[in-house]
């Protein structure tokens, strides 16, 4: 924790009392998580940092897929990956207001409140597929050289997070003409 402390003060982010990003349902947990902010002209930032071994209950709470990717000191893991090389954005269960819609909009990111406007199947994005962590099926998983730029493949080699059977979805109902997944609920497809 205190080496991520200081490469955030290095990079000028600073502490805060808010959670932007983390459900109303989820504001039980807030005694466990840190936010960081930095803002610049070109750019924001948020980091929640977790104080117990709970990585995902911010995640899943995120009223965003944009809060829905994790950086430890080796790796990046992205729930969402495939928007994230999209550059979109969409909302959960309780969507976000329309001002920070706006910011997500002024990033260069396509927010949806749903999926009616997509001309695409949804896929493993469809807000109605059950998601589940066990083994990272689906989940991008990107290495990176952490704070002091060294690479290192097997820093974390048998990743806690992976074994956990946490499931989640962002919503009940899908608007997506050409999803075939809108009439029900349905789980991730796991690895054969």
């Amino acid at each position: 924790m205190f080496i991520w402390r200081g490469f955030l003060d290095n990079i000028d982010l600073v502490a805060i009392n808010e959670q932007p990003g983390i459900d109303r349902r989820y504001s039980h947990t807030t005694a466990n998580h840190i936010v960081y902010h930095a803002k610049t002209k070109n750019f924001t930032i948020s980091v929640t940092e977790s104080k117990d071994n709970s990585l995902f209950t911010p995640l899943i709470g995120a009223t965003t897929t944009l809060n829905t990717t994790i950086i430890t000191s080796a790796k990046i893991y992205a729930l969402y990956a495939s928007l994230l090389s999209q550059r979109r954005a969409l909302e959960g269960w309780f969507p976000t207001p329309v001002k920070k819609a706006v910011a997500i909009g002024k990033r260069r990111y396509r927010s949806s409140f749903s999926t009616s406007s997509w001309d695409r199947p949804c896929g493993i994005n469809c807000p109605i597929l059950w998601r589940h962590i066990r083994g990272l099926h689906k989940v991008g998983v990107f290495t990176w050289g952490g704070n002091d730029n060294q690479y290192d493949d097997f820093s974390e080699a048998g990743i806690p997070f992976s074994d956990n059977d946490l499931k989640w979805r962002l919503g009940d109902t899908c608007s997506n003409a050409a999803c075939p997944l809108r009439r029900g609920n349905y789980f991730a497809p796991s690895r054969a």
